[in-house]
C-alpha cells in the first residue's frame, strides 16, 4: 500500500478502528478526508475503492460502520436534532451537534454510494449493517436541512436492491413507502413513475395480510388513482392489478417481467388456489406492451 493510501487509512480510523481517539476528533478527521476525496480526482472514494482491493475493503467498511453508529447514536432523538436544523435550532447531545452527526451521516452515505457505483467486490458484512442502520431512518427524516440526506439514502437503498447485494429485503420495508410517496407528490415526474417500476419485484416479499404494511397498501391504492401512473402503461397495469388483488383478498405469486420486463402474464395466488391458474377457471390476464 502507498503512503497515500496509508495516510487514508490512518485518517478513516482516527478514533475508531486500529486506534482510540475522541469521537468529535474522529469524525472531524473523516469529514476532512470524504471532502479532500470529494475535491481529488486521485484520491475519490470510488478511485481508492477500486485500488484497496479485497483484503483491506473490509477493514474500510468497518472503520466507516464506527462512524455511522457513532452518528446515529441511539437513532431517534439524534434524526429529532437533525430534522430541528431545518427550523434553526442547533441540538448537541453526547459532545458531538446535529450538523456534525448530518455531515457525518452524509459522508457515510457518499461512501456507500460510491461502493455500488464502483466497486465490483462482495459487500462486507460490515457495509450491509451500515446501509441497514440509514435505511432505519429514512422515512424519520423530514426538513429542508435533512432532505439531501433523505433522498441519497434512499438512492443508497435503492441500488442495493437493484444490484442484488446480501441482505437486499433488508431496506425495502422503508424505502417502497419513500418511492411511493414521492411518486403521488404534485411535483412528480415520469422518473419518479419508473422508480417504483424498478421495485417492483420488492412487493412479491411483502404480506400484505400484515396490519404494519397497512400505510402501504393505502399508498398503491392512490397510485391507482393517480393520473400520472396512467402515462405509464405497464406501470399502470401492475398497479391495476395489485390494487385490484389488495382489494378482492388475492395476492401475486408472478408479475409479468418474469418473461421480459414489458410483457407477459399475472398469475393469482389465494388459499385453495393452484399458484399456476387463476381462481375459477379464469384466464390468467395478460400484459401488453406499454411503454413508461
Amino acid at each position: 500500500m502507498d503512503h497515500k493510501r496509508a495516510a487514508l487509512f490512518k485518517e478513516l480510523e482516527k478514533g475508531y478502528g486500529s486506534e482510540v481517539g475522541d469521537e468529535a476528533d474522529g469524525h472531524t478527521a473523516f469529514l476532512a478526508l470524504a471532502a479532500r476525496c470529494k475535491s481529488d480526482d486521485g484520491l475519490s472514494w470510488s478511485h481508492f475503492l477500486s485500488t484497496i482491493g479485497r483484503k483491506f475493503l473490509p477493514r474500510v467498511c468497518q472503520a466507516v460502520a464506527h462512524h455511522a453508529a457513532a452518528a446515529l447514536g441511539d437513532g431517534e432523538s439524534t434524526v429529532e436534532a437533525i430534522n430541528s436544523l431545518s427550523q434553526g435550532v442547533e441540538v448537541s447531545e453526547s459532545g458531538t451537534d446535529a450538523r456534525l452527526r448530518l455531515q457525518v451521516l452524509t459522508a457515510v452515505t457518499e461512501f456507500a454510494a460510491a461502493f455500488l457505483s464502483s466497486s465490483k467486490l462482495p459487500a462486507p458484512d460490515a457495509l450491509l449493517q451500515t446501509v441497514g442502520a440509514l435505511h432505519s431512518i429514512l422515512l424519520m427524516l423530514h426538513g429542508t436541512e435533512a432532505e439531501g440526506l433523505q433522498a441519497a439514502i434512499a438512492a443508497v437503498c435503492e441500488q442495493w436492491w437493484l444490484q442484488e447485494k446480501p441482505g437486499r429485503e433488508a431496506v425495502i420495508t422503508q424505502l417502497l413507502p419513500y418511492l411511493l410517496v414521492k411518486s403521488l407528490e404534485e411535483s412528480a415526474r415520469p422518473r419518479d413513475v419508473r422508480r417504483v417500476w424498478g421495485m417492483r419485484e420488492a412487493l412479491l416479499i411483502l404480506d400484505f395480510e400484515d396490519d404494519s404494511i397497512e400505510s402501504l397498501t393505502e399508498l398503491l391504492l392512490r397510485c391507482f388513482l393517480h393520473p400520472l401512473y396512467a402515462l405509464c402503461c405497464d406501470v399502470c397495469v401492475v398497479v391495476v392489478q395489485l390494487s385490484s388483488l389488495l382489494l378482492f383478498g388475492y395476492q401475486v405469486s408472478a408479475f409479468p417481467w418474469r418473461g421480459s420486463p414489458f410483457s407477459g402474464v399475472l398469475v393469482w395466488s389465494a388459499p385453495g388456489c393452484d399458484r399456476r391458474h387463476p381462481p375459477d377457471g379464469e384466464e390468467p390476464a395478460t400484459v401488453h406492451q406499454g411503454s413508461c
